[in-house]
C-alpha cells in the first residue's frame, strides 16, 4: 500500500518535563533547532476467531522540529510543531472485534497537523500552550513504549471518554498546562478543549472554542526515585454536561455533569537479570459508568531489554483487562461481553541505521465490540525508521 509523500511545517517542540536549563560550553554550542521525521508501517493478520479473518496494512508518516529561543539570545523558551499523515483505518474493530483496538496507529486516512505550542519553562515550573496532545504527558507510561496495543499507551477509561475523544492522536485540541517540580514530586495540570475537532470536521483540529463545548480539566501528581521507579495519581473532568447512556435525549435536556475518571500508574526501577535489564508497570484505571463504554481497567506488562553490537533488543509480555459498563451495554442493540482482555508478546530489534523491526503477537480473550465473536489471534509486524537532526 503506498504512502503520499507530505512535507507539512513544523518549528519547534517542548520538552515534557520540567528539567533544569543547562549552560551550554563553549566547546558545546547549543543546539536550537533539532528536527525529526519517522516512518512506520504496520502489517496485521486476524488468523482465527474475532469479525473476520484477513489482513491489513497501516502506516504513519510523522514530521516534527523543537526550536529553542537561544536561537534569538533568550533563554527558557521553546516552540513545537508536529505534523503527521496517517493512512489507517480500523483493523482492531473490523477484523478482531475488539473495543481496546490492536494497534495505537491507526486512524482515518488524511493529513493533519499534530501538535503546535510555546512553552516557557525554568529549573522547577513551567507553562505550555497552544495545540496539546495529552498523552505525552497524562496517563503515560514510558516504560509501556513497546507494546503496539494501544491500551498500553493511554488507558481506555480516558481514551475512549468525551464526545470526540480526549485531545491526543489523531486530534489534537488548544489548551494550557501547567506544571512544577519540587524534589521528587512533580504536579502538573491543564485544561484542553472538550471538543477537539472542528464541528463539521471532527478530524480536524479546530481553532475555535466553543463555550457549550465546555473544557477538558486535567490533573496529575507523579512521585519518582533515582533509582527510575515511579507512581503517579491522575484526575480528569468535563465541564460540559453529557447524555447519560440511558438516556435518548439530543438536546441540552436530560444532560447532566460529572463525566470523569481517574488512574493509577505504577512503573519499577529497572534491574539487572541475566545480563539484560528488566522492568514492569501497572495501570489502573476508572470512568463514570454513566458516560463511557469503559468503565474499569487494568493493565501491566514486563520488559526486558538488551544491547547488542548491531543494535537494541527489547521483547515484553503484557496484558490489558477493560470491562464495558452496564449502561453501554444496556444502550448496545445486541448482547455484548462484559469484559475483553488482550494479551500481547512483543519483540524488537533497533539496529543502529535507525531500523526498527518489530513482530507482535496479540490474542483477543472475548472481543466485545460486538457479541458472539470468537477469541481472535492477531499477527502483526512493525516496520519503522526515524531519521534526525
Amino acid at each position: 500500500m503506498s504512502i503520499s509523500a507530505i512535507l507539512l511545517i513544523a518549528a519547534g517542540a517542548a520538552l515534557s518535563n520540567a528539567a533544569p536549563v543547562v549552560e551550554a560550553t563553549p566547546d558545546e554550542p547549543e543546539a536550537v533547532l533539532a528536527t525529526e521525521a519517522a516512518y512506520t508501517v504496520e502489517g496485521w493478520r486476524n488468523v482465527h476467531g474475532g469479525v473476520r479473518t484477513g489482513s491489513e496494512l497501516v502506516s504513519l508518516l510523522e514530521l516534527s522540529a523543537r526550536l529553542d529561543s537561544a536561537a534569538i539570545g533568550v533563554r527558557g523558551w521553546e516552540l513545537y510543531a508536529s505534523a503527521f499523515f496517517a493512512n489507517g483505518g480500523a483493523f482492531g474493530e473490523a477484523f478482531a472485534g475488539s473495543v481496546q483496538g490492536v494497534s495505537g496507529i491507526e486512524a482515518e486516512r488524511g493529513h493533519r497537523p499534530g501538535e503546535l505550542h510555546l512553552q516557557w519553562q525554568s529549573q522547577n515550573a513551567a507553562v505550555l500552550a497552544g495545540f496539546y496532545d495529552v498523552n505525552s504527558e497524562f496517563d503515560a507510561i514510558e516504560g509501556s513504549a513497546l507494546f503496539l496495543q494501544p491500551s498500553h499507551a493511554m488507558g481506555p477509561p480516558f481514551a475512549l471518554s468525551g464526545a470526540n475523544g480526549p485531545s491526543t492522536y489523531p486530534v489534537t485540541g488548544l489548551g494550557v498546562r501547567g506544571q512544577i517540580k519540587r524534589g521528587a514530586w512533580l504536579l502538573r495540570a491543564a485544561a484542553i478543549d472538550g471538543f477537539p475537532g472542528a464541528e463539521d470536521d471532527p478530524q480536524q483540529p479546530s481553532f475555535e472554542i466553543d463555550a457549550d463545548e465546555g473544557a477538558l480539566l486535567l490533573s496529575e501528581l507523579n512521585y519518582s526515585t533515582e533509582t527510575g521507579a515511579r507512581a503517579a495519581l491522575g484526575y480528569w473532568t468535563y465541564t460540559a454536561p453529557f447524555a447519560p447512556y440511558a438516556s435518548d435525549t439530543t438536546d441540552q435536556v436530560g444532560r447532566t455533569h460529572g463525566n470523569d475518571g481517574g488512574y493509577v500508574l505504577l512503573e519499577s526501577a529497572p534491574r539487572d537479570w541475566l545480563g539484560a535489564r528488566v522492568h514492569g508497570y501497572a495501570r489502573l484505571a476508572r470512568a463514570d459508568e454513566r458516560f463511557n463504554v469503559i468503565e474499569n481497567f487494568v493493565g501491566a506488562g514486563l520488559v526486558s531489554a538488551r544491547n547488542f553490537v548491531h543494535g537494541d533488543h527489547q521483547w515484553g509480555v503484557a496484558f490489558a483487562w477493560a470491562k464495558l459498563s452496564d449502561a453501554s451495554r444496556m444502550a448496545a442493540e445486541a448482547t455484548l461481553p462484559d469484559h475483553e482482555t488482550i494479551f500481547e508478546l512483543s519483540y524488537r530489534v533497533q539496529f543502529l541505521n535507525g531500523l526498527v523491526v518489530q513482530p507482535d503477537v496479540q490474542y483477543v480473550l472475548q472481543p466485545a465490540a460486538f457479541s458472539g465473536l470468537d477469541d481472535a489471534w492477531i499477527l502483526g509486524l512493525r516496520l519503522e525508521w526515524r531519521l534526525n537532526r
